[in-house]
């Protein structure tokens, strides 16, 4: 479960989604821009869940996608597939906003966003060594460029 304490119960308010191609997670709110979390490790969307009140309560809904990569996997590829799963699962997402990710997410987060998650603001936490810190900044640095350029 995306959304859940320690115990595994489900985080007040939250609505179990799918997108299309299996993907799923869990909304709160209904109305406002939208923040898309990206988690990694099963006690992360416990954290993340923390974020939630505050931002439906600024007015914003909450998108937490979960995870759809293998564990057993090798770090790069985890981080593409959820970047991916991200990427797609936006193209369904109406007045994204904003991305937050934590460990793995951040890492995919990061590179969703090099690749066109569009996604006006980001908070990338702990992304760990799934992804070089040189390479998230070139990324980002190359997106800004091309959306001043696009401006």
């Amino acid at each position: 479960m995306i959304a859940s304490d320690r115990q595994g119960r489900s985080a007040s308010g939250a609505r179990r989604i799918a997108f299309r191609f299996g993907l799923t997670g869990r909304r709160w709110g209904d109305t406002g821009p939208v923040v898309l979390m990206l988690h990694a490790g099963q006690w992360t969307p416990w954290l993340l869940a923390q974020l939630v009140e505050p931002l439906v309560s600024a007015g914003r809904q909450v998108i937490a996608l979960d995870d759809p990569t293998d564990a057993t996997s090798d770090d790069e590829a985890r981080v593409a597939e959820y970047a991916a799963a991200a990427t797609e699962a936006s193209v369904e997402i109406r007045n994204l906003e904003s991305v937050i990710g934590y460990g793995f997410g951040a890492a995919a987060a990061a590179q969703a966003l090099a690749q066109g998650l569009p996604a006006d603001r980001s908070v990338l936490l702990a992304t760990g060594a799934a992804v070089r810190p040189d390479a998230i900044l070139d990324s980002l640095l190359d997106r800004a460029a091309r959306l001043r350029l696009a401006a």
